[in-house]
């Protein structure tokens, strides 16, 4: 009976599949005229996903077609350097800057239940795979085909930049130890354990800090490097992250400063320990 059972079941799928390649999935689409639903975009470059609105000139009963054009545009580096930001394939030895998912837009027919009085729209999605190493990105977009609203949004600057980080540089107190940063570059960065002296440097990355795990200071018989420290433990092969904000930082994995082969250490402060400027 059972083996019936699942014989029957097959049947009914493989029926289901004849049925299904019979129809046409084509999108059926009008004249509607589009146009970008903004001809300036500024956004916050967060992440690597990224939409452009594209918008119908009516709320019409059919779908529309939008081609779009990627015109150019520029990316700036962490170093404040600029340069083009090239639409090219991906080979073994060219990495593809920019993705899109498709430079041909469908956007669907009026739905009151969705659009909601307001104009059927649809987003050109793209990808900025590297986006951690830019500081900004400016792109250009233009509407192409012969359903373009002329009078409209007809072409659109898209502008993804990251925020200006917070200011570092200064002295902070976290739970009685005194830490001093010094800013060598954009970068770059130097920690000065106040009490102690000798400095350790320090990678930027956004607004945070990831300590060097090599540098080391030498005193009075020991070898005092930073590394992360959580858990009621140090961890000498983990770098320590400590993130800042208007307020204050924020010890991401904890922080020991000390002498890794001994032991001995000026302080070891858990993970989540929080300090204020002074």
């Amino acid at each position: 009976m059972k083996y019936i059972k699942i014989s029957l079941a097959i049947a009914a799928l493989l029926t289901l599949f004849a049925s299904c390649t019979k129809r046409s999935f084509d999108v059926v689409t009008g004249d509607t005229k589009v146009e970008f639903v903004n001809s300036n975009i500024e956004v916050s470059l967060t992440g690597a996903f990224h939409y452009v609105p594209i918008q119908m000139v009516d709320t019409a009963a059919t779908a529309a077609l939008a081609t779009v054009e990627y015109v150019g545009g520029t990316v700036t580096l962490a170093d404040g350097t600029t340069r083009p930001l090239e639409a090219r394939e991906k080979t073994d030895t060219v990495a593809a800057e920019i993705i899109f998912t498709s430079m041909e837009v469908y956007v669907g027919a009026y739905d009151s239940d969705v659009d909601k009085g307001n104009l059927p729209s649809n987003n050109l999605e793209f990808r900025l795979p590297y986006y951690r190493d830019y500081q900004k990105v400016e792109l250009n977009f233009k509407l192409i085909g012969t359903n373009v609203n002329e009078g409209g949004n007809t072409t659109c600057t898209y502008v993804a930049q990251k925020a200006q980080g917070v200011v570092i540089e200064g002295t902070y107190l976290v739970e009685d130890e005194e830490f001093v940063f010094i800013k060598e570059s954009d970068t770059k960065y130097w920690f000065e354990y106040a009490v102690q002296g000798g400095d350790i440097s320090a990678e930027r990355v956004d607004n945070t800090l990831i300590f060097s795990l090599t540098d080391f200071v030498e005193t009075q018989g020991y070898k005092l490097q930073i590394c992360a420290c959580h858990d009621g433990y140090y961890y000498p092969d983990e770098a320590a992250q400590v993130t800042f904000n208007a307020d204050g930082l924020t010890l991401d994995n904890g922080m020991f400063y000390g002498d890794f082969e001994q032991g001995a250490a000026y302080f070891g402060i858990m993970a989540g320990a929080t300090g204020s400027r002074k």
